[in-house]
């Protein structure tokens, strides 16, 4: 569930295997045509496939200079990824029945905590296949 002052992208490509759907708001002094500056995205991976548990996928994608921790949502248990390179962006990542399911985050701009607290209300509904 997402607000409705949100806007549904389902052509973005954040995930190098595709993405599920993307939802954003875009803040007041975003500039169009210009890096994303001032706003939050909500981003879901198309799972992919995997022989690998949790810990080893994530380590076979993400370097030790990433900030990795455990987090739970909704009772799942997620490898939480904090990435900087091109900007700086939260991934969530969980494995279950050997399909990865990723999840993208971002928030920025002068309203950034306000951002990421709609962030953190869209993760607690987020509902994944058993």
């Amino acid at each position: 569930e997402y607000p409705s002052s949100w806007t549904v992208d389902k052509t973005s490509q954040v995930f190098e295997n595709g993405d599920l759907v993307m939802v954003q708001f875009t803040g007041s002094t975003q500039q169009p045509n210009t890096e994303f500056s001032d706003g939050a995205r909500f981003v879901l991976m198309t799972p992919v496939p995997t022989d690998l548990d949790l810990d080893s996928w994530i380590n076979s994608k993400y370097s030790a200079s990433d900030q990795i921790s455990d987090t739970n949502i909704n009772s799942i248990a997620f490898k939480k990824v904090y990435t900087c390179g091109l900007g700086c962006f939260t991934y969530y990542y969980t494995v279950i029945n050997g399909q990865v399911y990723g999840v993208n985050t971002f928030a920025e701009g002068t309203k950034k905590a306000e951002y990421q607290g709609v962030i953190d209300q869209i993760l607690k509904t987020l509902v994944l296949p058993q």
